[in-house]
């Protein structure tokens, strides 16, 4: 469908919605895809198919199509979905594969600019017209804006400073973002286990220090205190 209309009408038809919280969410394949994905990798548990229909906005054949690419998308980092059709549907895998899996999906789905806004000023999504055009990045961006990924920003700061050289904006940006992962991860009581011997040995590792350093910023700061081997 086109809307003929002058730039100027155009323009108060598009702010007037993206002052709207009720409008529609209106979905590409792909934008439907990375919020069913990011739904379940940021859940408790296995979620019901009703919510995942409402979370697109899409009907039950959708939803399955939907789901499959997203299995696709999965097997690339080795997770998968135990689903119950028309019921429930359970995100499962390695620790680490999820962490790493997730921050993949919040680099893809937002911009960098935008995810560069959240880390260095804590600035969330505004109103913004242009939002309109990306509604599944908005929304993502929204969540993550909780997770006030500007302190973990400075955590990973913290660390460079123990190190030779420094990190490009996109490395520290990955960095931070696996950071605010790992934290929000732990919080919700999920770990990565290491053996002993292997602790120990990193912590031998001119590396251990930065890291340890930055993870005593974020113990002072906020009283979260990190397992051995997530150090």
């Amino acid at each position: 469908f086109t809307v003929e209309a002058s730039a100027s009408s155009r323009q108060a038809a598009a702010r007037e919605l993206a002052a709207s919280d009720s409008r529609p969410l209106l979905l590409t394949s792909l934008e439907r895809r990375q919020l069913l994905l990011f739904e379940l990798f940021t859940r408790e548990g296995d979620l019901a198919d009703n919510d995942l229909r409402h979370r697109i906005s899409s009907s039950r054949a959708t939803l399955s199509r939907d789901l499959t690419a997203a299995e696709d998308w999965l097997r690339g980092y080795n997770l998968y979905l135990q689903r119950r059709p028309r019921l429930r549907t359970l995100l499962v895998g390695r620790e680490d594969d999820l962490r790493h899996a997730l921050v993949s999906l919040i680099l893809e789905s937002g911009s960098e600019a935008s995810l560069l806004d959240l880390c260095l000023w804590g600035r969330k999504p505004g109103g913004r017209v242009d939002d309109l055009k990306r509604p599944a990045q908005r929304s993502a961006l929204e969540r993550i804006g909780a997770w006030k990924i500007d302190d973990t920003w400075r955590c990973i700061g913290c660390s460079g400073a123990g190190l030779v050289g420094s990190f490009a904006d996109s490395d520290h940006l990955t960095l931070a973002l696996y950071w605010a992962v790992m934290v929000q991860r732990v919080l919700s009581g999920h770990g990565i286990n290491l053996p002993d011997g292997q602790i120990e040995a990193q912590r031998r590792l001119p590396e251990y220090q930065a890291v340890h350093a930055a993870t005593e910023l974020l113990r002072r700061e906020t009283g979260i205190r990190l397992p051995a081997a997530e150090e």
